[in-house]
């Protein structure tokens, strides 16, 4: 934590600062020495937040509730007064009904509309908006020897991602089409403050969620893997799902994005190694044999792979100064050991 007063201190704005990265985001944001100013969907997350965490000054974390992403203005009041800001929200959910409303458009309109709104004001000196792998990875093949970095795309039009059936494949289009769409913005209006953009991959670790009460409330990658390593006799095999990163650096990389000046106008991969659920499931048994029969089996060979596209994250580790991740066995270990603690329902 910073010695610095409060009102020295410089005003750091994560949005959907509940979710699994964006509650990572705020409390990084907190031990670099910021106030930060989160927007939560409803006023009782901003509430289990101080439940969760009675040694946060609320001088150094304050709420605003931004019901609707994609809502004209959503986001005016929130940037008053801000100096950067960590666009982390985003629908992160694989089963929509209707692909545009519950997915494409809060996804793209929320990116743009934050933007839209830093343009207006003046003092805001940085924004990074949380990619995703996903937005980097094409339908297609790929030449043999092709290293995955920051000029890849996934190439697909607005209409495309209208008319798929898989939901998955909808999310990957969205984070793509979300991204294009904020590097489209700076070019066209030319506003001040810098844009960068951190894509993590899979992401895993302990979570601060403050909703997360059982394994019935867990989200995003954090829950969705549960049912893939846990109570299942074989790990769920997933070719899609390659690499990890643990959260407090996808957390610790988005307070770098705006605080590092090398960081302006770039994208970057955030990459902490090569995984998969066999690993994973592995790595559960070595730490927690008490549970192996709630934990899926896999021998070592199993855990052991080549992943089949390589990845050049390199310059993330270099211009953010993060010279080394969490590794996944310490991931691993901290995540199984939240799991187990958690009853299966509140």
């Amino acid at each position: 934590m910073s010695s610095t007063t409060t009102t020295e201190k410089p005003l750091a704005l994560v949005t959907g600062a509940s979710g699994f990265v964006g509650t990572e985001t705020v409390l990084s944001f907190v031990s670099a020495g910021f106030r930060v100013r989160g927007t939560v969907r409803r006023r009782s997350q901003a509430d289990q937040f101080y439940e969760k965490f009675p040694n946060v000054l609320k001088s150094d974390v304050e709420f605003v509730v931004v019901e609707e992403l994609d809502k004209e203005g959503a986001f005016d009041d929130a940037v008053k007064g801000v100096q950067v800001v960590a666009h982390t929200a985003s629908p992160a959910r694989f089963d929509p009904k209707d692909n545009e409303k519950d997915i494409l458009i809060p996804a793209i309109e929320g990116t743009i509309g934050i933007l839209k709104s830093a343009h207006k004001v003046s003092g805001i000196k940085a924004v990074v908006i949380t990619s995703s792998i996903a937005a980097y990875i094409d339908s297609k093949e790929y030449e043999a020897g092709h290293v995955l970095d920051a000029k890849d795309w996934y190439n697909i039009t607005y209409k495309e991602a209208v008319a798929l059936e898989d939901g998955r494949t909808v999310y990957r289009a969205s984070k793509a089409l979300a991204e294009r769409a904020a590097w489209d913005f700076v070019e066209k209006n030319k506003p001040s403050f810098t844009l960068t953009t951190v894509a993590p991959t899979w992401i895993l670790g302990h979570s601060n969620d403050p909703s997360l009460k059982s394994l019935s409330s867990a989200r995003s990658s954090y829950g969705l893997t549960i049912g893939q390593v846990f109570d299942v006799p074989k790990p769920f095999y997933n070719p899609f799902i390659a690499s990890f990163i643990n959260v407090r650096d996808v957390a610790l990389a988005h307070v770098k994005a705006v605080t590092v000046p090398k960081a302006a106008g770039n994208r970057y991969l955030i990459i902490g190694g090569r995984y998969s659920n066999a690993k994973n499931a592995y790595l559960l048994n070595q730490f927690f044999p008490e549970h192996k029969d709630r934990i899926a089996q896999a021998t070592a060979e199993e855990a052991e792979f080549e992943p089949s596209l390589a990845t050049d994250d390199e310059s993330a580790k270099r211009d953010l100064g993060i010279p080394s991740y969490i590794s996944l066995e310490d991931t691993i270990k901290e995540w199984g050991a939240q799991i187990l603690s958690l009853p299966v329902s509140e």
